[in-house]
Order: structure tokens, then C-alpha cells, then sequence
């Protein structure tokens, strides 16, 4: 595990701060669990800043690269990962009362605790793992295996797992 970046969120907001840097993925448990390999990085920048309505918000920019398991041919899927949100600084307390107040409205920004203890990479954390696909695949057509003899001859084309199954169902 990553060693702990921690900032005090509200003296973000209040004093327009930023933070930036790199972390690595091999740092975030929570992620590998969900990946085919644990190497690279995600560049970050926290900025501080206040909304419209002068309510401190924090903005977040992620960026980097996942190898994920195609659910298709179960081969290494590289997925690229860009996520640029604003999230709502609001009391702890106060939490609950603004999920309600906001329900579902598309143009309101996230809600997170406020803390002088946020720890920064368990934010990026919940954030790639929200960004990511429930059921990752490479696009159509993509996914192929090289398998010898599957069309019938001997040699190595380019065939769908399916294709195969297909030439041994007895006709």
C-alpha cells in the first residue's frame, strides 16, 4: 500500500490550494483486486475551489491505464482511465440530509465529508472504481485467438473461440 496523502479538504477550498502528483496503482488494494496486474500509475490534481453558490467543492482529475479482464475472451484488456468530476465538500453530519435534498439531479455535483484528514488516495480509489465498466470487452471484433487447425486445416488464423464451437457442432 501507498504511503497515505492526506490533506485538510475545507483549507483546500478556503485558500484555493492544489495538489498534484502520481500514485501507484500496486497502492490501491481496493483496485487490483479488480485488475489483471497491479503496475503504472494514475497522475492526479485535487484543486480547491467554491461553486456557483460559494459552496466548497473540490475538483478532481485522474488519469492512467488498467488492464482489465475482457468478459469476451477473458484476454488482457487495457483501459484507459480520464476522470475529471467536481465533489461537494459538505459537514459529515449534514451528509445524509444532502443525498436527500439533491436526489438524483444530474447538474449537482457529488457529495463527500468534509475532513482535515481526507485521505487523497482513497479518493481516487473510489473514483477509478467508479469510472470503470461492470463488464469490460474489447470492441466488437476484437477479441480473436489463434488457434491451430480450429478452421479445419493446419494452420494458425485468426478465429473467435465461437467459431470453433460452431465447427465441432455435429451438422
Amino acid at each position: 500500500m501507498s504511503k497515505p496523502i492526506v490533506v485538510d479538504s475545507l483549507k483546500l477550498t478556503r485558500d484555493r490550494q492544489r495538489v498534484s502528483g502520481a500514485i501507484l496503482v500496486a497502492g490501491l488494494p481496493r483496485l487490483t483486486e479488480s485488475l489483471l496486474g497491479n503496475s503504472g500509475t494514475f497522475d492526479y490534481t485535487v484543486a480547491g475551489d467554491v461553486d456557483q453558490l460559494e459552496r466548497p467543492v473540490l475538483r478532481l482529475q485522474v488519469s492512467g491505464v488498467v488492464q482489465l479482464q475482457c468478459q469476451r475472451c477473458l484476454e488482457s484488456l487495457a483501459q484507459a482511465v480520464a476522470i475529471d468530476t467536481t465533489l461537494r465538500l459538505v459537514a459529515a453530519e449534514a451528509l445524509d440530509a444532502e443525498y436527500e435534498a439533491v436526489g438524483d439531479d444530474p447538474d449537482e455535483p457529488d457529495c463527500i465529508a468534509a475532513s482535515s484528514e481526507l485521505d487523497v488516495a482513497a479518493l481516487i480509489e473510489d473514483e477509478v472504481l467508479l469510472a470503470l465498466p461492470s463488464h469490460p470487452r474489447h470492441a466488437e471484433g476484437v477479441c480473436v485467438a489463434k488457434v491451430a487447425g480450429a478452421n479445419g486445416g493446419g494452420s494458425n488464423e485468426n478465429v473467435t473461440p465461437f467459431s470453433v464451437l460452431a465447427a465441432l457442432k455435429i451438422k
